[in-house]
């Protein structure tokens, strides 16, 4: 059940973890009503606790499960609270993991100029991630929206600094 409210801050880490996982659970059953609800039981968890980076990815979880349901606006409303709360708790890596979602649906939809705008920004924050094996997957992603738009040139550019990157 849903009725948290007694319980002490372990406890209460405990519950949005397991809220988490039971989500990742129900959602791969198919069960999605109460996959949503435990998302967002574990969200209510972690926002209590001040934990925004965890508030954050599971806000992105929340967005994924409304992206697989086909309901687009809801899942941007949380995609946003999830891009807010990682960049204020300076989780590089987590928000390189939502924009990388972001972007590799916008190529899945042929939505190239998009794409190429969301993985400029995903290049930027795997830089601050200070990861260079994902700077080069997402610049050779963006290089492959470019040959798709039939900027040769651009393509070759980023095929050429995902090389160096690594």
């Amino acid at each position: 059940s849903g009725g948290r409210e007694g319980c002490g801050a372990s406890h209460l880490a405990l519950a949005a973890q397991l809220n988490w996982q039971i989500s990742i659970c129900q959602g791969r059953m198919g069960h999605w009503d109460a996959a949503l609800d435990a998302t967002n039981r574990s969200i209510e968890g972690f926002v209590r606790l001040g934990e925004k980076e965890n508030a954050g990815a599971t806000e992105n979880l929340l967005a994924e499960q409304y992206d697989l349901l086909g309901q687009p606006e809801r899942a941007w409303k949380h995609r946003v609270t999830a891009f807010r709360l990682l960049s204020e708790a300076g989780a590089w890596f987590r928000l390189q993991v939502a924009l990388a979602g972001v972007s590799r649906d916008r190529v899945r939809r042929k939505d190239w100029a998009a794409a190429i705008s969301i993985l400029g920004l995903e290049i930027e924050i795997s830089r601050l991630a200070d990861s260079r094996t994902l700077v080069a997957d997402a610049m050779l992603r963006r290089a492959r929206a470019r040959a798709a738009l039939e900027d040769v040139h651009a393509a070759e550019t980023d095929i050429s600094l995902a090389r160096t990157a690594i």
